[in-house]
């Protein structure tokens, strides 16, 4: 489990690739209670506006999440649904997967093991 401190999520640790159709975030920031996600959510709404509604996050194997952030994967969830688009995570740890499908969240949102089977849920560049 991440340790427990109130952090922001910074600009910085998020980076940003194409795979397939999917706009993907890898966030090399380890989350825990507290995390600021106004950096992610800009980078996601800039995702949007570009047309690329398929959006994959990638998560620390240090990450956790608490209700603040499961209720802003709701949000995002629902903000690309919105836009005919999908919200996926790339090997999300135990925990993370335990506390999504204890809600029931993942059956709305995709979870994929590799950056290969992401590819593998569309061709073509992120938004086509």
């Amino acid at each position: 489990m991440a340790p427990l401190f109130f952090s922001k999520l910074k600009a910085a640790s998020i980076e940003s690739e194409t795979a397939g159709k999917y706009q993907v975030f890898r966030i090399r920031e380890d989350l825990a209670l507290g995390a600021d996600f106004g950096a992610l959510t800009g980078h996601i709404e800039r995702a949007i506006k570009k047309g690329n509604v398929h959006i994959a996050l990638h998560f620390t194997s240090r990450s956790y999440l608490y209700t603040p952030t499961v209720a802003r994967l709701v949000e995002y969830y629902k903000l690309l649904q919105g836009h005919g688009g999908a919200l996926c995570l790339i090997r999300p740890n135990e925990e993370i997967l335990r506390v999504l499908d204890m809600i029931g969240l993942t059956r709305f949102v995709k979870i994929v093991s590799s950056y290969d089977e992401i590819r593998s849920l569309g061709e073509g560049p992120a938004g086509e």
